[in-house]
Formats: C-alpha cells, sequence, structure tokens
C-alpha cells in the first residue's frame, strides 16, 4: 500500500500535517513526519479504494510492519481525521478500540469482503492512542 515518492511528496505530507516550515528549505528537508506519511498513504489508496466498481480486483497490499509502526503512538482523532469513518468499529478480546479500514468497493453501502483485499486494523490503548495496527487478508 505505501508507495515512496519522490522528495516533494515528503515535504507536501509533512506540510499537510501543520509542521511550520520556518526553517531553510535544506533543514526542512531533513524531517520526516512518518506518521503523517503513512496515514497520508493510506488515506489516497482508501479513498481510491472505496470508490472502485463492485468486483474490480485489485493489487493492494498490506503495509510492512516497519511502515505500520509509524502510526503507534497517534491519536484515534489523527487517524480518524487521516481515514475516516472506520468500516468497523468495536471492541477487541480485551476490551480496547479497534478500529477497521478494508480496502475494497464501498460502493452501495458496506465495504465488499473477500477477494484478497487487504483489511487494517488500529487496536487503541485506554489513552485512545494507536497501540497496535494490524493487517491480515479478506477471505
Amino acid at each position: 500500500m505505501i508507495r515512496r515518492g519522490r522528495a516533494s511528496t515528503v515535504v507536501i505530507a509533512v506540510a499537510a500535517c501543520g509542521f511550520a516550515a520556518a526553517a531553510a528549505p535544506a533543514a526542512f528537508a531533513d524531517i520526516v513526519d512518518n506518521c503523517a506519511t503513512f496515514l497520508g498513504s493510506l488515506s489516497r489508496e482508501l479513498r481510491y479504494a472505496h470508490a472502485l466498481a463492485p468486483g474490480t480486483r485489485t493489487s493492494f497490499v498490506c503495509p510492512r510492519e516497519r511502515e505500520a509502526h509509524a502510526a503507534i503512538g497517534a491519536s484515534r482523532q489523527r487517524v480518524l481525521n487521516a481515514l475516516g469513518t472506520p468500516d468497523e468499529s468495536g471492541r477487541a478480546d480485551d476490551g480496547a478500540m479497534r478500529w477497521t479500514y478494508v480496502f475494497a468497493s464501498r460502493l452501495g453501502g458496506a465495504p465488499e469482503r473477500g477477494g484478497g483485499s487487504p483489511v487494517l486494523a488500529f487496536q487503541f490503548d485506554p489513552d485512545d492512542q494507536v497501540a497496535s495496527v494490524d493487517c491480515s487478508y479478506a477471505r
């Protein structure tokens, strides 16, 4: 799901998250908010996936663990702002809040299940911070 782009993509993603660019451009290029980059990439791909015609075959893949780890510690509000309303929400077995996003068509209501689409789940701690990010494929 994560695609690396040119350096300007990172700068735009960082600026969009509210970072002030008071430093010189060379110094600003060194600042990388991996969480913003990760959530920004997911946001674009999720919107694209949800707008597909039902039954459309896709090639979305789960993010690598290292990339997904960038979201650990992000607030629930930050995830909501980036990805929108989750496709499913509820409580995990241990009582923690869990939000799930399905990378498949959402046209006609709920997202399609099956077909091997990635299902990304954010689990939040009692302080509403991301405690874990899991990804599996819908069957």
